[in-house]
């Protein structure tokens, strides 16, 4: 009877290591600059201070990837530093399950496709731009309604 409970305690345990790891985000994040001289890239969770938190990305022609694991989707930024200009570009967007391809140009737009919290992160950005002053929080807050997740605590924390 001992031995049948401790098989059935270690297929519990086993079980609950296996069902932890299906719930994980395994993001690919694939960037391409156009326009732009930079050699490395720095990512950062979104929640944390990019001057003392954040790993560097190499560029190779005009190119970077990099694989985040996460126990769910969380917000990030890149942010990249051109020789010329001298400017600094900050890229938001949702690491989360899949493949994320990222646009950088050198005028500061971007474009960020794959996964459903970005798809509605560009969708928010669009609308975003025709609001302007106090309407735009409570835009951010009725573009949510009803959604309280990934994108909804990103946006609180951009804001």
């Amino acid at each position: 009877m001992a031995n049948c409970l401790r098989w059935l305690i270690l297929f519990l345990f086993l079980g609950n290591v296996v069902f932890a790891d299906e719930n994980k985000v395994r993001c690919v994040v694939h960037g391409k600059l156009v326009g732009m001289e930079v050699e490395d890239v720095l990512l950062v969770d979104a929640t944390l201070d990019s001057r003392y938190h954040g790993t560097t990305v190499t560029v190779k022609n005009h190119c970077f990837e990099c694989v985040l694991e996460l126990p769910h989707a969380e917000g990030y930024k890149l942010i990249f530093v051109p020789r010329k200009p001298w400017e600094w570009y900050t890229v938001p967007f949702i690491a989360e399950d899949g493949k994320v391809d990222i646009t950088v140009n050198v005028d500061k737009n971007y474009m960020v496709k794959g996964g459903k919290f970005n798809e509605r992160y560009q969708e928010y950005r669009e609308l975003q731009q025709q609001e302007i002053g106090w309407k735009r929080y409570s835009f951010m807050h009725k573009f949510c309604e009803g959604q309280w997740d990934e994108l909804y605590y990103f946006l609180v924390i951009e804001e």
